[in-house]
């Protein structure tokens, strides 16, 4: 598959990239057997969030595009690391 095992903390997904689209990897990542796929992080970036799509792709939320929301970003991480 496109995706391979790493040890990234957190995935910020990028919804509309040229060739395939967010919902797509994130639903590759979640199927993958390894138990890193299946906790990993996901956030949609994305100006307008489809959260049925988001839900369904198996991410775990979104953060705004346009603009940025910076301090959503970092209340994402503090969680994480927290």
């Amino acid at each position: 598959g496109m995706v391979k095992l790493n040890d990234y903390n957190l995935i910020i997904m990028d919804i509309m990239m040229p060739e395939i689209d967010g919902y797509t990897v994130s639903m590759e990542i979640r199927s993958r057997s390894e138990a890193y796929f299946k906790k990993v992080p996901i956030y949609a970036f994305t100006a307008i969030p489809d959260t049925e799509m988001i839900e369904k792709s198996g991410m775990n939320g979104h953060i705004s595009k346009t603009p940025v929301d910076k301090e959503q970003i970092f209340r994402i991480i503090r969680a994480l690391i927290s």
